[in-house]
């Protein structure tokens, strides 16, 4: 049985798909997530609502390149690669997910202020080994530049032997 380090029991999960055609631009499906999650926080028996692209309760399908605090890997060194997930700022606190080192992402983090990411615990030890907070994150795909502000607790795999990944 799958031990994710939060509790199961009392989570419930909704898939949310925007139409391509209705919604065209990133603000447009922040409000639409961002309105969805006001309407459930005002169900009696809710007690938190979160939203994520995807994590650790429904997996993910795909890693992206980075380079940390300005510098491209040496030739020849394994590619840094981490799953990279948009969550909303309650989205940890929702599934039970504890932050270890730093802050959650905040309600003050929105379009316009420093881009910041919370990292797991395999990414510090893979891609950092000293401080993490504060370093910088250059996503290749996204052409975007991110400062680490916490580190969340690792999710083990949900396939039993399978290595805990990186994630952003």
């Amino acid at each position: 049985s799958w031990r994710p380090g939060f509790d199961q029991q009392h989570l419930l999960t909704v898939w949310t798909l925007a139409s391509p055609g209705r919604f065209e631009k990133g603000a447009q499906i922040a409000a639409l997530f961002s309105h969805a999650e006001d309407e459930l926080r005002t169900l009696p028996s809710v007690v938190s609502v979160g939203s994520g692209s995807a994590g650790p309760l429904f997996g993910g399908d795909g890693d992206g390149l980075f380079t940390i605090d300005g510098r491209t890997p040496a030739t020849g060194a394994p590619r840094q690669a981490a799953f990279w997930f948009d969550i909303s700022p309650s989205y940890f606190r929702t599934i039970g997910l504890p932050i270890v080192r730093g802050r959650d992402i905040s309600d003050r983090d929105v379009d316009g202020t420093p881009l910041v990411a919370v990292v797991n615990e395999t990414f510090v030890r893979r891609y950092l080994g000293a401080e993490p907070l504060g370093r910088r994150i250059h996503m290749i795909e996204h052409d975007a530049d991110f400062s680490i502000v916490g580190v969340v607790r690792d999710v083990p795999p949900v396939r039993p032997g399978d290595d805990v990944q990186p994630q952003i």
